[in-house]
């Protein structure tokens, strides 16, 4: 393997999501910059700030603004737009935060089980071969 095709499969992908009641849009992973810095910021909150609902709501616009991308490859938010995205409606709040868990391989493994259970329950079912009888 040669440094071009490391890169290739190593550097995070754009993907597209589906994000409730807007439709697709193009997220990227977050990256080891962004993710120190997001880790730093945690760091130096005070421990009851870090309990704190606005802690927490800050904490995922920070994540959505590194992974929410416009068509043209570009981050959609900057750092300093946070209160924009804790504006947005619940739902798509929601979405794009699960997104950029899901993006940046971040989801926790319980609902990423959870998830992956709920695709094979909306799988069609295999007709049955042979000659059973009921």
């Amino acid at each position: 393997m040669n440094k071009q095709q490391f890169l290739a499969t190593a550097t995070p992908q754009v993907m597209r999501l589906e994000v409730s009641g807007v439709g697709e849009v193009p997220f990227k992973a977050i990256g080891v910059r962004q993710a120190n810095a997001l880790r730093d910021w945690l760091f130096n909150l005070s421990e009851e700030a870090k309990e704190s609902e606005d802690s927490v709501l800050v904490y995922r616009a920070r994540l959505i603004s590194a992974c929410v991308l416009q068509e043209d490859g570009s981050r959609m938010f900057n750092d300093d737009e946070v209160d924009t995205i804790i504006g947005l409606k619940p739902e798509v709040f929601s979405s794009l935060y699960h997104n950029s868990l899901v993006a940046s391989d971040m989801l926790p493994k319980e609902e990423e089980e959870q998830e992956e259970a709920s695709v094979e329950e909306t799988k069609p079912k295999k007709a049955r071969s042979g000659n059973s009888k009921v």
